[in-house]
């Protein structure tokens, strides 16, 4: 039985808008920034923004130095991302999302919660929906 990886990234939908990272219930930095890796290289694939989802367990524990890695990240995320959407039913958890957006503009405007896969997809597609809408007159360039 070979070992789980912590973290999980694939295409979530055939028209590769969004990308989706499923965490096991214990991961690791290390695993995030090798799974963040492959998200990139994905994402350059396609010229188009693209909504990502992190979708995590119940259950899941977070590793140390959360806020701190979580701004990092999102500083860094690739310029074709819109929109990140957690999968995340503890309160606590929620709550931790929720604190991000609170101290960075940049989380605020690119996280959203959602409770359950489809709720995330939801979320996202209609982020990208918009996104088409007015095209012209979007700051994301």
């Amino acid at each position: 039985k070979q070992p789980k990886m912590g973290i999980t990234v694939n295409w979530d939908n055939p028209a590769k808008t969004i990308i989706r990272y499923d965490f096991d219930e214990r991961w690791s930095w290390e695993e995030f920034f090798v799974a963040k890796k492959q998200a990139y290289t994905l994402i350059s694939t396609v010229s188009h923004k693209v909504g990502v989802i992190m979708n995590a367990p119940p259950n899941v524990t977070m590793p140390p130095n959360m806020l701190t890695h979580s701004l990092s990240a999102l500083r860094n995320k690739h310029p074709n991302t819109l929109v990140l959407v957690f999968v995340l039913t503890r309160p606590f958890m929620r709550a931790m999302i929720s604190t991000l957006g609170k101290i960075s503009r940049l989380a605020a405007a690119s996280i959203e919660l959602a409770t359950t896969l489809d709720e995330a997809r939801q979320i996202a597609d209609k982020r990208l929906r918009a996104l088409h809408d007015d095209d012209l007159t979007q700051p994301y360039r």
